[in-house]
């Protein structure tokens, strides 16, 4: 994907990818050589590897938009050269790896080696290719934590 022809889109409302677990559609924030920020509803700041980004897709629901700056915390999000040293900077924090499906993980990255994360969850140690990351997001366990009551409590009245 063109780092230019992304470019343009920075501030405004866009889908990247048609569809699947990995598909979002949020505000653009920024774009690095390979890789992109994109500010979401459902999973707040992601960051898009390039290299599976398949499609950038122009948004004109200004509803997503609105409900975006609506938010009272302000950004924080790296703005770093490189995919890598992203993952690097993200060492020793809780995160998430994918939107979904099987190769959906979280936990705490503690290693960054030969293009391998490593990723501590419950009492697993997980190794994931860096090439095979399509997305990643920091996760605030305590906004984690209340969405999974809020469901339970959901399920429960049912």
């Amino acid at each position: 994907m063109n780092m230019e022809n992304i470019n343009r889109y920075i501030n405004n409302v866009i889908k990247v990818n048609r569809g699947g677990p990995e598909s979002r559609s949020g505000s653009l924030l920024f774009v690095a050589s390979d890789y992109l920020v994109l500010l979401t509803n459902e999973d707040g700041v992601v960051y898009y590897n390039l290299t599976h980004v398949k499609s950038v897709t122009a948004d004109s629901m200004q509803q997503e938009l609105e409900d975006l700056e609506q938010l009272t915390e302000p950004l924080d999000f790296e703005q770093i050269l490189n995919f890598n040293m992203l993952l690097e900077n993200m060492k020793y924090r809780f995160v998430r790896i994918n939107r979904g499906g099987p190769e959906k993980v979280e936990g705490v990255l503690t290693e960054m080696n030969d293009g391998v994360a490593t990723l501590i969850s419950n009492n697993e140690i997980i190794n994931v290719s860096v090439f095979h990351i399509k997305n990643i997001s920091l996760v605030d366990e305590s906004k984690e934590e209340k969405k999974e009551e809020a469901k339970e409590e959901n399920d429960s009245k049912e």
